[in-house]
């Protein structure tokens, strides 16, 4: 009786080192330093900048309107104005203080997920 090569042992084993060969390599996490790289690049981007510009002059014709209506003279539409910038700018530059974060968090778990190469 004549044994082929394709038949027993030997096409098990055959298969099976094909089989390792050719599996797709399992992708490593990257590391914590790169990850926070990105999420800082990714946060810039995604959340620009001018907040507090923006959130000052919001206040300030806020401002300038609730001391016209309320006020008794033309120095109470200033003072008005000024008081608003002040309270626009802190609210503007802390609205962008965590939309940043926001940003940043998200692109971190990504990055360490590996969503993102």
């Amino acid at each position: 009786m004549k044994r082929s090569l394709w038949t027993g042992p030997w096409i098990v084993a055959a298969a099976l080192a094909l089989a390792v060969s050719t599996s797709p390599a399992v992708a490593q996490s990257p590391s914590p330093q790169y990850c926070q790289n990105y999420a800082h690049n990714y946060a810039q981007g995604a959340a620009p900048g001018g907040g507090v510009v923006r959130g000052a002059a919001r206040g300030a014709a806020r401002g300038a309107v609730v001391g016209g209506i309320f006020g008794d003279s033309d120095n109470d539409v200033g003072r008005g104005a000024g008081i608003g910038a002040g309270l626009g700018a802190m609210r503007g530059g802390a609205q962008q203080s965590r939309a940043r974060q926001d940003a940043y968090n998200y692109a971190y778990q990504a990055c360490m997920s590996g969503q993102v190469q």
